[in-house]
């Protein structure tokens, strides 16, 4: 949506020719101020799967069609951004085919709007209080318009010209990774069942902690979380997609029928059996040792599902950004993580390497402690070694406020203990087993 303001006389450079401020425009420059709104945007119920970003470039195009080719326009924008990617990222992206390009659709069209045109066409951020109050109406239009349709409007035109289209990319610019992402882009794959269905267990779970369910692409892209080790990583990989070879997966193989059962409960053996159904002891005692660590700081222990595990890394329990990032947050994925994943390997243990032969208790306490008292190291090894170019998620003051109240005799120590020697959880292990933990 956009709305017309006062015609001023500051000028900007163009947005598709990237040049040096220009001098003051002529008066019968046309002014536009643009907004673009989305509800719920980034999130799986986002009305009308666009965003803000994407409401702006079609408010733009808008623009561009209803205003004579020839006719001089200042287009007001809240950012630079869409002036900025064109400038900067046209002629990139048009050699490399648009290939992963958000919004690609919305911009080429911009593009090829802006070729057409005659007159001279500059973007411009706000920068008056004339400015602001066009924005700000433009953006209650656009919020206006979004909320009360029920469906994408079909305002705007989106076809582009044969002689103005851009196909595929220059060999020149082609590279092996462009070329299988092209490949990949085009090539339409079925969602696996599994996998479907365990995104959507992911989404189901955390709709009742999070504000909003995340979309399947935040939760793929927290699996890869860097606050998780590598093998951590690996079992939520293949969890998502269902690929650990227990329980149904034995089914139709000639000879490993019986793989199919639990050897302790004799129920299929999945994933979800084994993490939070099993009799065998392992399970019970490292989710009772991971919810009295949380108390000790924190009042409700949102109780863990399948779900809640393969999406620890998408949970929400307190607002977070890239530049404040949350110490609850942090510690419950870390906290989540690795009890769910030190439960697979005692299971692994058990059934592969000790014949059925359960883990006493006070081993798997202290597997537990260990396991726990391992990563705290880790990141307070990271954290005397901060570099926030290489290490950006392990700074000294988020590594101290992730595990600031869950730590032993933590009144005794200094408030920076990051260099402090047996600096350990707030669980001790016991003395009836060794901490050993084969990896």
């Amino acid at each position: 949506m956009f709305t017309k303001t006062p015609r001023g006389t500051t000028a900007a450079a163009p947005a598709h020719v990237p040049q040096p401020p220009q001098p003051a425009l002529a008066n019968d420059t046309i002014r536009v101020s643009i907004s673009g709104f989305g509800i719920n945007q980034g999130q799986v119920d986002a009305k009308q799967g666009y965003d803000k970003v994407n409401g702006e470039i079609i408010a733009a195009i808008s623009c561009l069609e209803d205003i004579a080719p020839d006719a001089s326009i200042r287009i007001v924008v809240a950012q630079a951004s869409v002036a900025t990617v064109l400038i900067k990222n046209l002629s990139k992206w048009e050699d490399l085919g648009w290939v992963g390009v958000r919004n690609k659709s919305a911009l080429q069209v911009l593009a090829a709007r802006l070729r057409t045109r005659t007159g001279v066409t500059t973007f411009v951020k706000a920068a008056n209080t004339t400015d602001s109050s066009a924005l700000k109406a433009a953006r209650s239009l656009a919020q206006q318009s979004l909320r009360n349709a029920p469906t994408p409007p079909a305002l705007v035109n989106l076809s582009i010209p044969e002689k103005l289209k851009v196909k595929g990319a220059k060999l020149t610019s082609l590279t092996q990774a462009t070329a299988y992402k092209t490949i990949r882009e085009r090539k339409v794959t079925p969602p696996r069942p599994a996998t479907d269905r365990n995104v959507r267990a992911v989404q189901l779970a955390l709709n009742t902690i999070n504000a909003a369910p995340p979309t399947s692409g935040d939760i793929w892209k927290s699996s890869r979380h860097k606050d998780l080790s590598k093998r951590v990583r690996t079992f939520l990989w293949m969890g998502l997609h269902g690929a650990h070879r227990i329980g149904a997966y034995w089914k139709h193989i000639p000879g490993f029928e019986d793989r199919e059962k639990c050897q302790g409960c004799g129920e299929v053996e999945s994933m979800e059996h084994i993490l939070f159904h099993c009799n065998q002891p392992g399970r019970r005692e490292i989710w009772e040792l991971a919810e009295k660590l949380w108390k000790k700081e924190h009042d409700t222990w949102p109780e863990p599902s399948l779900g809640s595990v393969f999406g620890c890394c998408a949970t929400q329990l307190e607002p977070e950004s890239r530049y404040k990032p949350s110490g609850k947050n942090r510690l419950y994925r870390i906290l989540i993580s690795e009890s769910a994943y030190l439960i697979w390997k005692l299971r692994n243990e058990r059934v592969i390497s000790r014949g059925g032969t359960p883990h006493s208790v006070p081993e798997i306490h202290n597997r537990w402690v260990h396991t726990l008292n391992n990563r705290l190291d880790t990141d307070r090894f990271q954290a005397c070694h901060y570099d926030v170019k290489r290490n950006p998620n392990v700074s000294p003051a988020l590594v101290i406020k992730t595990w600031s109240g869950v730590l032993f005799e933590e009144s005794s120590l200094p408030r920076n203990w990051l260099r402090e020697p047996q600096v350990l959880v707030g669980i001790s292990a016991l003395r009836a087993a060794s901490p050993h933990d084969p990896g």
